[in-house]
C-alpha cells in the first residue's frame, strides 16, 4: 500500500446519526461541526501487523480477526474496520495525485466499510432506499435492477423526503425500530435519470460498467432517524401488470433476510442467530408488501399510484 508522509486535515460528518472524524474528505456525507467527541474515526495508516499477516494468509475480500475487528481489500485500498468506532485506510496510491482511487475509496467507505462498522455497532442495513410518509419511514427494497433506485428517486420527486438512497439502517430504541438517515445524495442509472427528467452531464458518473450517476446534496433529503412503517419489495416477473401482495408472518420474516445488506459481514462481525433475531423483530412489527412489474415494459407510473395509495 502507498503511504505519503504529509499534514491530513480531519473533517467532521454526521452519518447513520453518527458523528464522524475522517482524514478522507466525504463529499457524500453531511457536514458536522468539529467536536471532541465523536462516534467513529476514520484515519490514514497502516493496517496492523495481525490484521495484514491475516489478509497475507485468505483469499477472500472480507475478512475477520474477530468480530470486533475486520479487514477489507480492494483494488483501490485496504481497510481494517474496529469496534464499531475505528476505520484504518490503507490507500493503494497517492491520495493527492489520484483522484480515481480516492473516489473509489469513498465508494467503498460508504458502502461495505461503513455497513460493517454498524453491524459492529449492532445495527441492521437493509439493501433498499428510505423515504417518509406521514406515519413513518417506508423503505423500498428489491433485487439489482429491479428499479428501487428509480422508485425511490420517482417518489421523493412527488413530494417525500428521503432518508437513504440504496442502504438504509434499522436500529432499535425503546422497543422502537427506527431508520437512520444515510447521505444526502442519490444514484440512478443512466436511463432511469434520463426517464426522470434529470441532464446527466451536469451529474457525477460514479460506475462506468453499469452507466450509473450521483446526485449530491439534495435538498429533500430529511436528516433525522424515523420510525419504520412498512417495506415493499419490487419484483420483476414475465406478464402481467403491476400488482400489490401483502406479506404474512414467514414471507415478511423470509424478504427481510433476504434483503440484508452485505450478509457475509454479518456472519464475521455478529452470529446468525443474532442476524435471525433482528430480521424476526424487524418482521413482527412492521408491515410488508410485494410489488410485481412486468419485464421490458415502463410501469413506473403504476408502481408509483400503488406505492402512494399505502
Amino acid at each position: 500500500m502507498f503511504l505519503k508522509v504529509f499534514v491530513i486535515m480531519s473533517r467532521y460528518y454526521k452519518v447513520f446519526s453518527l458523528f464522524i472524524k475522517s482524514q478522507i474528505f466525504l463529499p457524500e456525507a453531511a457536514p458536522a461541526e468539529a467536536a471532541e467527541n465523536y462516534d467513529a474515526e476514520i484515519v490514514i495508516g497502516s493496517l496492523s501487523d495481525e490484521i495484514s499477516a491475516d489478509m497475507a494468509l485468505s483469499e477472500t475480500w472480507l475478512g475477520a480477526l474477530n468480530k470486533n475487528n475486520a479487514w477489507m481489500r480492494t483494488p483501490a485500498g485496504d481497510f481494517q474496520i474496529q469496534n464499531g468506532s475505528h476505520v484504518t485506510v490503507s490507500p493503494a496510491s497517492d491520495l493527492e495525485n489520484d483522484p480515481y482511487i480516492s473516489e473509489r475509496l469513498r465508494i467503498y467507505l460508504m458502502g461495505t466499510v461503513m455497513a460493517v462498522l454498524l453491524i459492529q455497532r449492532g445495527m441492521l442495513p437493509v439493501h433498499g432506499g428510505a423515504l417518509l410518509k406521514k406515519d413513518g419511514v417506508m423503505i423500498v427494497t428489491g433485487d439489482m435492477g429491479a428499479g428501487k433506485s428509480t422508485v425511490v428517486t420517482a417518489l421523493s420527486l412527488s413530494g417525500l423526503p428521503f432518508l437513504a438512497d440504496d442502504v438504509s439502517v434499522l436500529c432499535e430504541e425503546a422497543g422502537v425500530i427506527r431508520v437512520l438517515p444515510a447521505y444526502p445524495q442519490r444514484k440512478l442509472c443512466g436511463d432511469a435519470a434520463l426517464r426522470l427528467g434529470f441532464d446527466t452531464s451536469k451529474m457525477v458518473k460514479i460506475n462506468e460498467r453499469r452507466d450509473k450517476f450521483v446526485i449530491r446534496g439534495l435538498r429533500d433529503w430529511h436528516p433525522e432517524p424515523e420510525p419504520l412503517r412498512c417495506i415493499i419489495e419490487i419484483v420483476v416477473r414475465d406478464g402481467g401488470g403491476v400488482e400489490l401482495q401483502k406479506l404474512s408472518s414467514l414471507d415478511k420474516l423470509k424478504m427481510v433476510h433476504k434483503n440484508i445488506y452485505r450478509p457475509e459481514a454479518h456472519r464475521l462481525c455478529s452470529s446468525s442467530q443474532i442476524l435471525m433475531n433482528a430480521c424476526a423483530k424487524v418482521a413482527a412489527q412492521t408491515e410488508m408488501y410485494r410489488v410485481y412489474r412486468p419485464a421490458f415494459v415502463n410501469s413506473l407510473e403504476e408502481m408509483i399510484a400503488v406505492i402512494e395509495a399505502l
